[in-house]
């Protein structure tokens, strides 16, 4: 028996959801292609890349794909969780055996959102966001409690001194702004001229920010623009300096939903700097984008590691880079340099690799 829907409601309603379906999926594709069109074209710039200047070591398989850098004490990388807040994982430079560490806190832990636990010795930072709520503990311990002022909601945070955090926090206006909470006498402070607007103030404005504890500079390295803020810890800008790369302007497309009372990415954007670490006088910086005397197969084969010596002239600045191979299947998602390791984390590993005294003297780190 074969039924029939001839100019029914019924395959009305098919051919619309086909349609839509098809839509749906060649616009995923079409978003696909754009995003990874930056990595497919001649984008301007061309890199050095000398034998060996990181020589891997020991690898860790670390189980879930869900832990994040929190620091480093002496000899110790110590891993957060995301889907655990109050366990660290310890792990020493030789990467040799691990141990788990159960944080403790006394507060109503219904009243917290999301934390991030940072290492700073000797103490630990556990901050929430969201919530607000700001806590700081022993190491040697691991027991935290409330300090400072937090009445502040805040995207990013790092501790700049034993009591004072540099952060990140979206304005009134839906822009983001660069603030320092100090103490609770002190309101935190914002500075809304720091991150230079381009296209919404919020998307284009969006980056990493870290603090060096050599130089005790803060560093903001956009996303989407070649370009980074050197600051002190009173967030005075020292300098704006740029990336060997060509993308001085966001390539970015804004869009909003519900009337504009969310904004959101319209599209895939394409992205300058996925992440970067800051050690002695080095700004390492994982690139996004190919360049000219790279080949597609040669980018795909990891991530590559951009490093600027930042007591250099800007033209001076940028030195050579390297690959962070992928390890089986998985990309190097996150790396940070303590001492003279360089520490990659991916899905479910962590890789230490010895920086090459040729490229990084011992002397500057």
């Amino acid at each position: 028996m074969r039924l029939m829907f001839v100019n029914s409601p019924v395959r009305k309603a098919w051919v619309t959801l086909a349609a839509l379906t098809l839509a749906g999926t060649l616009s995923v594709i079409i978003l696909y292609f754009i995003a990874d069109h930056a990595n497919r074209r001649d984008n301007g710039f061309v890199r050095l890349f000398p034998p060996h200047p990181v020589l891997p070591g020991n690898v860790l398989p670390v189980g879930y794909n869900t832990y994040y850098f929190a620091g480093h004490a002496a000899d110790t990388v110590y891993l957060g969780n995301i889907s655990a807040p109050f366990h660290l994982l310890a792990v020493p430079a030789t990467l040799a055996d691990t141990q788990h560490i159960k944080l403790k806190l006394q507060y109503p832990l219904e009243m917290l959102k999301r934390i991030t636990v940072v290492i700073d010795t000797p103490y630990f930072y556990m901050l929430d966001g969201i919530a607000p709520a700001l806590f700081r503990g022993n190491i040697y311990d691991w027991r935290a409690g409330k300090f400072m002022y937090d009445s502040a909601y805040f995207t990013e945070a790092v501790p700049i001194g034993p009591s004072s955090l540099a952060i990140r926090s979206v304005m009134a206006n839906r822009e983001y702004a660069l603030g320092r909470e100090r103490s609770a006498a002190q309101p935190v402070q914002f500075d809304t001229t720091i991150l230079q607007k381009q296209i919404d103030g919020l998307f284009c404005t969006d980056g990493m920010l870290q603090y060096n504890n050599t130089t005790h500079e803060l560093i903001y390295l956009y996303h989407y623009r070649n370009a980074y803020i050197r600051m002190d810890t009173t967030l005075r800008v020292l300098e704006q300096g740029r990336t060997i790369d060509t993308t001085a302007h966001a390539q970015i497309k804004v869009g909003s939903y519900a009337k504009g009372s969310t904004i959101t990415l319209a599209s895939p954007p394409m992205t300058v700097n996925h992440g970067s670490a800051v050690a002695g006088p080095y700004l390492f910086v994982h690139s996004g984008l190919r360049a000219s005397n790279e080949s597609e197969e040669m980018f795909n084969l990891g991530g590559v590691v951009d490093v600027y010596d930042l007591t250099q002239k800007e033209r001076d600045r940028y030195r050579f880079s390297f690959y962070l191979t992928n390890h089986g299947n998985e990309k190097v998602k996150s790396f940070r340099v303590y001492g003279r390791t360089l520490y990659a984390l991916y899905d479910h590993y962590l890789i230490a690799y010895q920086l090459n005294d040729r490229y990084f003297p011992p002397d500057r780190l």
